[in-house]
């Protein structure tokens, strides 16, 4: 799939905006202006998790849903 698309860099994302992509552009300016060759983000180590009120509820949802079952 990659092999076919012709850009300088790639970025990946989860598509159900879960997380912000605030810092999308840095990480790709660092790979095409710095030169990495690779930026990954880390979610865990941010204050994201304590200001974000609707952690994992979904995750809840579905594993209560599949006990349900």
């Amino acid at each position: 799939m990659f092999r076919e698309i012709d850009a300088d860099c790639y970025l990946m994302i989860d598509g159900d905006d879960t997380y912000p992509a605030d810092n999308a552009r840095d990480m790709v300016n660092a790979v095409l202006n710095d030169k990495v060759d690779m930026v990954i983000g880390d979610r865990l180590s941010s204050t994201y998790f304590t200001e974000n009120k609707r952690l994992f509820q979904g995750n809840r949802l579905v594993r209560l849903l599949i006990k349900k079952l």
